[in-house]
Formats: C-alpha cells, structure tokens, sequence
C-alpha cells in the first residue's frame, strides 16, 4: 500500500468553501503592492529632487556664451516684419529654461544669441529646443512661403566678463554689421578661426544639392 504525498497548497490557495474571502485577500495584498510602490517612487523621486535642490543651492557659475546658427541652405527666410516677435519667442524659450538672454539679433539667413548660461542642462538640448519650438511657431503662423527648417549643427563661443559688452554690441548690430558686404559663411568662418576651432570649410554649413 503507498500513501500520496500530499503537495504544499498553492499561493492564495482557496478552498471551495472559502473562495470569496480569498478573493478579498488577493485584492487586499494588491492593492497593499500597489500602494508601497507608489510610495516608494515617490520617495524616490523626492529624495533626488532634494538632493539636487541642496547641490545646486552651493553651485555658483557664470558662463557666458554667444550661439550662432542659420537657415537651412543659409536662405533668407526671417523677415524683417516678424523677426521681433521670433526674437520675442526664443527669449522666451531661454529664460523658462533658467538661462539669461544677454542680447540676440541676426540676418535673414541666421541668428546670433548672447546668453548667461546656468548649467541646469546642456548646451545642444538647449538649442535642440530653441530650433525645435521655433520651426514650429513660424510654421504655425504661416510666416514663410516655403518650408521653413534651421541647418543642422551651431557654432558656440564662450567669452570673459570683460567682453561681454563688446559682444553683446556686435550681436545688437548685425545689421550695420553685414552692411559691409560680409557673408555670414565669412562671419563664420573668421569666428572659428578666431577661437582656433579646426574645421573643413566644405562641411561647416550645407548647400542646396
């Protein structure tokens, strides 16, 4: 004669008898599950925000940058109607971001902006962002005929607190500036040479196929 080895009941093993207030347990450990994860992530994510908070509070920094970059194909898309209310907007975008707009201006065919820069994030997600928002609101408003796009890539230049004016004065008279008959590709050209940024001059800016 052989006895049967009687198995260990399965987790929330539920006797027919008893199926309903086994139910009731399943739901009750749940929800009890559900609960302390919500709290757990919570905490989580309180702890690293007060960590951040405390660490940037003893943080102090002053980086000043000037950021240039142009239409796509370098064509003259921003008109001189709107450019204002564009300058307006990507103000906006750069100081809701926690940076300082310093001074911006620009050309038809590119923009320059001056910024105190706060190292809350990196400098391209900042001007992935400015393109990005941009495109969408000339878009959205219809301000130019054809497709508008930026070109891909930017130049950026830090400067010392002493050139700041110097700077923000040649951002602010890009007009004067390009009246003396200098392209932007020279403008450009003579910037990157002037912080000794190695280059190929057939690659720095991309024209029409």
């Amino acid at each position: 004669m052989f006895l049967e080895r009687s198995e260990p009941p399965p987790p929330f093993f539920c006797d027919p008898v008893g199926v309903a207030q086994c139910d009731l347990k399943k739901y009750f450990w749940s929800i009890t599950l559900f609960v302390f994860t919500i709290a757990a992530l919570f905490i989580l994510y309180f702890s690293f925000n007060l960590f951040i908070f405390f660490v940037m509070a003893n943080a102090y920094s002053k980086i000043q940058i000037h950021i240039v970059f142009a239409v796509k194909f370098r064509f003259a898309l921003i008109h001189p109607t709107w450019e204002e209310e564009l300058y307006k907007y990507i103000t906006g975008i750069i100081q809701n971001r926690g940076h300082k707009l310093l001074a911006i201006n620009g050309m038809p065919d590119h923009i320059h902006i001056l910024i105190g820069f706060k190292p809350v994030e990196d400098l391209s997600s900042l001007i992935r962002e400015i393109k990005k928002a941009s495109t969408e609101w000339i878009k959205s408003r219809q301000l130019t005929r054809s497709k508008f796009q930026w070109q891909e890539g930017y130049g950026a230049f830090s400067y010392a607190e002493s050139d700041i004016k110097k700077v923000a004065n040649y951002v602010i008279n890009q007009k004067q500036h390009h009246a003396k008959s200098r392209t932007f590709k020279e403008e450009y050209v003579n910037l990157l040479k002037e912080f000794n940024i190695e280059f190929d001059e057939k690659y720095i800016l991309q024209d029409p196929e």
